[in-house]
């Protein structure tokens, strides 16, 4: 049974059709809205607060020349003081700009990623449009517009989205995504004007204005810039001579360098490197690359069979760093790698759509391969594919026609660019239905910090974040028993965390078991990597000592956190309970 003419219906349609993946996006995730807070959504959000609504020029100043966690935290407490090597400006101000509106409004921040992401949909199905217009389609001339609105609605429904929309500290996907679509759109445009016309001046400035307030919100944008190169190689039509073209993509390509050079130097400016250090709970510093190397097969397979089974997403991962390679985790990995790598680079020599899907499958991922400073928990992030739906979007409308044409040729005898087969249309259908049921449920995980890390827990029972933080929500509720069970277990699964010792140590004294808490605050001072945790370290030895009525020892221990951290509230507090022990001793 054939669907006749329905590239002629919507090609007359063709105005409307980016509503369809819009309307769709909105249905998936518009459950979200009765969601709570969860995870980082306390710092960047309720903790935040006092920062977030302070619109003065030295607050202002802080978020330019901080990186983006200090920003959030720094007027909180010592201890919940957090620092980063991501330098992010503009997405601190953005989060500034939803507060004046939401302030600490869950429903509302959740109403404003839902949106985000509509408009990211709408901005994706023009993109895949214009990039679909101005490239030699051949047989799929007459298929861009049903190719563009299948690719999109997989980049609008698909469950991976629920990481980037469900969570409200993933806004930043949609607003990153918004700023690359518009560049990308409009430098596509400047390129139909010759290199000295006004209009491609203008265009490709604002092009780069776009690509700059992008990489100043996510680092990841710097993606946009091999985008583009891709593009100008393997895609965009040109009449020149390739040294003439290659000259004219190096006049395209100056203002997003300089673009890129006015954010690294801003970025060391403002914190002194430009690349994370090498984090040495994680990985060993002395043969990192080797142990990336070992990683990345695995890491990238999990990222594929990701996008094309979404079952069982879970926000932490179970993939961990590989440091001896064996058959199963490197060498059949990258085996199946070298004989994918191998098929679509055949096929994508004389197929210019599966080019397409493969630059946007790869190049978006790029950066998320970077993971010598990630803990082995989130080596592998649902939100990290956000752009590469793009990709995978257009592969299955590709695999769509392929069906169509051998359905076609072989029983009807017509030309496929005319008509296309009930049955194609239908498993397409029915594979958007499943992925749509899928991500509703997908959703759910992220309606509450209980939900959230109960479930991590319960997919990950070995996972050191869910145990930590479930730790955290048990003594939230007075309920330190299970407190103690859970950072227990903690500390078996990332026994380097000295943050897990200072907690444990503080629920043993508040249980008088004053043994366990002090073997637990010098496991906490012998693991420390900062004065400043060796000084809360001491300070807890200091009280544990007081309790043990041992008041010179304890006095020793209190001195000792206040040398260490001579400026902190630490050290106020313990020359306040060092004041309250020789009071004691004076009555004595």
């Amino acid at each position: 049974m054939l669907v006749d003419k329905i590239d002629i219906l919507l090609e007359n349609n063709k105005k409307y059709l980016w509503i369809v993946p819009c309307l769709l996006a909105f249905i998936c995730f518009i459950n979200t809205v009765s969601f709570g807070f969860v995870y980082d959504d306390i710092y960047h959000v309720v903790k935040a607060e006092k920062m977030l609504g302070d619109w003065s020029l030295d607050n202002l100043k802080q978020v330019f020349t901080s990186d983006f966690w200090t920003s959030l935290t720094n007027h909180l407490r010592s201890e919940e003081k957090k620092d980063s090597f991501y330098y992010r400006p503009i997405s601190v101000v953005e989060l500034m700009v939803i507060y004046t509106y939401a302030k600490v409004s869950a429903w509302k921040w959740h109403l404003t990623c839902v949106m985000l992401h509509v408009i990211a949909t709408g901005l994706a199905y023009k993109v895949i449009r214009t990039t679909l217009e101005k490239i030699e389609l051949l047989d799929y001339k007459k298929w861009v517009n049903l190719l563009s609105l299948v690719a999109s609605m997989v980049f609008a429904i698909h469950p991976v989205q629920s990481e980037s929309v469900a969570w409200i500290s993933a806004y930043v996907n949609a607003l990153l995504a918004i700023k690359i679509f518009l560049a990308l759109l409009v430098y596509l445009k400047a390129r139909e004007f010759a290199l000295k016309d006004k209009r491609f001046i203008f265009l490709i400035i604002v092009s780069a204005f776009f690509y700059g307030l992008a990489l100043f919100t996510k680092e990841p944008a710097i993606a946009l810039a091999i985008l583009l190169l891709s593009y100008e190689v393997f895609l965009l039509r040109h009449k020149l001579a390739w040294i003439n073209h290659l000259f004219n993509c190096f006049i395209r390509a100056l203002p997003f360098v300089l673009v890129t050079f006015i954010y690294i130097f801003a970025k060391f400016s403002s914190l002194g490197r430009i690349r994370p250090e090498i984090n040495q709970n994680f990985v060993d510093a002395s043969n990192p690359y080797s142990i990336i190397i070992f990683s990345l097969p695995n890491i990238i397979i999990n990222y594929l069979k990701i996008l094309v089974c979404p079952v069982d997403l879970k926000p932490f991962s179970p993939v961990t760093y590989i440091y001896e390679p064996t058959l199963s985790n490197f060498y059949l990995p990258i085996i199946l790698l070298l004989l994918l790598a191998s098929f679509f680079l055949i096929k994508a020599w004389n197929n210019v759509l599966i080019r397409v899907a493969l630059i946007w499958v790869i190049v978006p991922l790029l950066p998320a391969l970077n993971i010598y400073a990630f803990p082995p928990e989130n080596l592998v992030q649902d939100r990290y594919l956000y752009f590469s739906l793009i990709g995978a979007g257009l592969l299955l409308g590709q695999c769509m026609l392929i069906f169509n044409e051998k359905l076609v040729v072989k029983n009807d005898k017509q030309e496929i660019t005319t008509k296309i087969h009930i049955l194609p249309l239908l498993s397409t259908l029915t594979i958007f239905i499943i992925l749509m049921i899928i991500t509703i449920n997908q959703n759910y995980i992220w309606v509450d910090e209980w939900q959230f890390w109960s479930f991590v827990k319960e997919r990950i029972p070995q996972s050191c974040t869910a145990n930590l933080e479930l730790g955290r929500l048990n003594i939230n509720s007075n309920l330190y028993e299970q407190a103690i069970s859970y950072y227990e277990e903690a500390k078996k699964v990332c026994p380097k965390n000295a943050g897990i010792h200072k907690q444990l140590g503080r629920l043993y004294g508040r249980k008088e078991d004053f043994i366990r808490a002090e073997a637990e605050f010098r496991q906490m001072i012998e693991l420390a990597t900062l004065s400043s945790t060796a000084a809360v370290g001491y300070y807890n030895l200091g009280l544990v000592y007081s309790y043990k009525v041992d008041k010179e020892q304890a006095i020793m221990y209190l001195q000792k956190a206040i040398e260490l951290d001579p400026n902190s509230e630490t050290a106020l507090t313990a020359k306040n309970k060092i004041d309250s022990i020789t009071v004691e001793l004076n009555k004595k």
